[in-house]
């Protein structure tokens, strides 16, 4: 469980824009949590367009959720999993605001 509050937090430095829930019809983007990695792991969005991030557990355990946001501003953001040593083991990515 501590490891899904970690990865919204990663999240915060864009999320400064109406939040998603506000928006009607956001764009869904899947990306399978698997072991010790996210995929797809480039995640490119829009500012100011409502996304929908459908994070799905692929190891079969019943750790799915998703996370509704509006980028505020354009920039490269990290990703990573904080789960004691994933990200040291290759669960990174980034994410691209245009």
């Amino acid at each position: 469980m501590a490891w899904r509050w970690s990865l919204t937090l990663s999240f915060g430095a864009f999320l400064l824009g109406t939040p998603g829930w506000a928006q009607d019809a956001p764009q869904v983007i899947t990306v399978t949590l698997s072991s010790y990695a996210f995929t797809p792991s480039a995640i490119a969005l829009k500012a100011g367009v409502p996304v929908r991030l459908h994070l799905v557990n692929g190891s079969g355990k019943s750790h799915s959720f998703d996370l509704r946001l509006t980028p505020a501003r354009a920039g490269t953001y990290p990703l990573k999993c904080t789960h004691f040593m994933h990200s040291g083991l290759g669960m990174t990515g980034t994410i691209t605001v245009q």
